[in-house]
């Protein structure tokens, strides 16, 4: 079977996103903040246009990491999908920790990717509140308007996911938010609390930051810790699972007891990075 290019892997992906999550092409086009003109050419693979590579990465930003890992159901990866099935059952606040490299990103966009009325952004430190809760509105397919203001954006977004009971916001790399941009991301909380779960996921010291704030009382920090129903950890990925899914990814045994034969065993992310390189190799 021929590999697909990776303009082909974005064309399908984005095609399962459109299909799994019912959402029209102008939709998309409002997620990724891509033309509805440019979104139809992309899914239709026309030739008489050429699109830029930027319009290209806005499109696939959605979807993630192009070629990945298959998947495997880690200890870490149903401790993520359970959490994010109590948020929604609960219309609760949930908090997901873990180290660089254990799965945690991954295993949220997949859940995203694949349940109804869950959507998925990221804060970035350069962030300010308003460019946020743009990229919230985006995540949410919402059409905001020209410029609107920040609680226009907000009550948005709240709308959006109150429209369905059991909507999941997921918000990841909230380890990088600052007290007075959680403030609103409480607010948020407050106007959905009774429709919708948000999970809030970052590196460990994310929740231990908020604890020592709040013991020091720095305005919203205990009102937003008062929220959070669940608290999940992720655990160190183990030799059994690192073996299982270089086996599922099609590395041999021996290759792969090679790779953890030493002291330190490699988190999720070096050993996906491995599994390319070897994938790329044979390739040659």
């Amino acid at each position: 079977m021929p590999k697909l290019t990776p303009q082909q892997q974005i064309r399908a992906g984005l095609q399962a996103l459109l299909d799994n999550k019912g959402l029209s092409q102008n939709d998309l086009a409002r997620m990724t903040d891509v033309s509805a003109a440019n979104i139809s050419h992309l899914l239709t693979g026309r030739t008489d246009k050429a699109m830029s590579e930027e319009i290209w990465n806005r499109a696939a930003a959605p979807l993630g990491e192009l070629a990945g890992l298959r998947l495997l159901s880690t200890e870490g990866y149903n401790a993520v999908v359970a959490t994010c099935e109590t948020a929604r059952a609960d219309c609760g606040l949930a908090v997901v920790l873990g180290q660089p490299g254990f799965g945690k990103t991954a295993a949220l966009r997949h859940y995203f990717k694949r349940q109804p009325n869950v959507y998925f952004t990221e804060f970035w430190y350069s962030m300010s509140r308003r460019e946020f809760f743009v990229a919230v509105a985006r995540a949410l397919a919402v059409d905001a308007g020209k410029r609107p203001t920040l609680a226009h954006l907000i009550q948005r977004c709240a709308d959006k996911l109150n429209a369905n009971t059991g909507s999941l916001l997921i918000i990841d790399e909230a380890s990088t938010m600052q007290p007075e941009k959680l403030n609103y991301v409480r607010e948020l909380r407050e106007r959905t609390q009774h429709h919708a779960g948000i999970v809030l996921a970052g590196v460990p010291y994310f929740y231990a930051r908020l604890e020592r704030q709040a013991a020091r009382e720095r305005e919203g920090v205990p009102e937003l810790l008062s929220r959070v129903g669940t608290l999940t950890t992720l655990p160190v990925p183990t030799k059994k699972e690192l073996l299982a899914v270089c086996e599922l990814n099609g590395i041999g045994k021996a290759d792969a007891k090679a790779l953890l034969s030493g002291a330190r065993l490699p988190e999720y992310r070096t050993l996906g990075h491995w599994i390319r390189q070897q994938r790329a190799q044979a390739a040659q």
